[in-house]
């Protein structure tokens, strides 16, 4: 009785905190996984606005027809490499006119597509998880930022792209963490899985004996009413059962 019963209620219970553990970490990394794109995103998009409003004056102070690279580059240099990403301003054509390099990543000399151009000018923002084209040769966030002149007309966009690298480096370290956690949760909970589940059999295991010793006759042996629980209260019945019988044998 003791291994049926008892593995059935350890196993199950074990395998209920197991799947537990499984359904929150997958909860948790999805939650992480969100807010890193979320935080993200707004850190390119506060970076590229303010590379914006750099170039904006430029701009203006050009009649909208050029940029001073001597003013607006080192401007750009230092924001990208304070959050290890590449800032660069595309004209309306889709051409790179500046481009400043604050991450390692690998990059190709090619031209913005028109229609990320668009939905920049169109929703007063882009967001993309990506390679732009096939600028990157991996995933990149990105984030556009355009720009227009006086009266309303597309001026240039300013683009702000980080590695999505970070992303599976910090998901790792949740994972982590979580693990060895875990490990811990799982160790105490084993542990008191198997003495609650021992404490329960343990009352079945002596009627289990206590049969047994009736079945030759001695009607003598009791098991002890350690709770007032169901288990107590047959162990009650089981005594009372055994008083019945001793009278009656006797």
């Amino acid at each position: 009785m003791r291994k049926t019963l008892f593995s059935k209620h350890f196993i199950m219970v074990s395998a209920i905190i197991l799947l537990s553990l499984v359904v929150l970490g997958a909860v948790l990394l999805t939650f992480a996984s969100q807010y890193f794109k979320q935080d993200r995103y707004k850190l390119l998009g506060h970076n590229a606005e303010l590379a914006a409003t750099l170039t904006y004056s430029s701009l203006k102070n050009n009649e909208y027809q050029a940029v001073n690279a001597r003013i607006v580059l080192p401007s750009y240099a230092v924001l990208a490499n304070s959050i290890d990403a590449d800032i660069y301003l595309a004209d309306t054509n889709g051409k790179i006119l500046l481009f400043a390099g604050g991450s390692s990543s690998e990059r190709e000399e090619k031209e913005i597509p028109q229609e990320v151009l668009n939905a920049a000018f169109d929703k007063g923002e882009y967001e993309e998880l990506g390679k732009m084209n096939g600028i990157y040769k991996d995933g990149h966030y990105t984030v556009g930022t355009p720009i227009y002149t006086e009266d309303g007309k597309r001026a240039a966009v300013v683009f702000v792209s980080a590695s999505a690298g970070a992303l599976s480096v910090f998901l790792s370290e949740i994972l982590r963490m979580f693990i060895v956690s875990s490990l811990a949760v799982l160790i105490l909970a084993f542990a008191g899985v198997y003495f609650t589940t021992a404490d329960l059999v343990r009352p079945l295991r002596k009627m289990v004996a206590a049969t047994q010793s009736f079945s030759k006759g001695d009607f003598t042996m009791r098991v002890p009413v350690e709770s007032y629980d169901e288990i107590g209260q047959l162990a009650i019945s089981f005594n009372n059962m055994a008083s019945s019988l001793a009278t009656t044998e006797g």
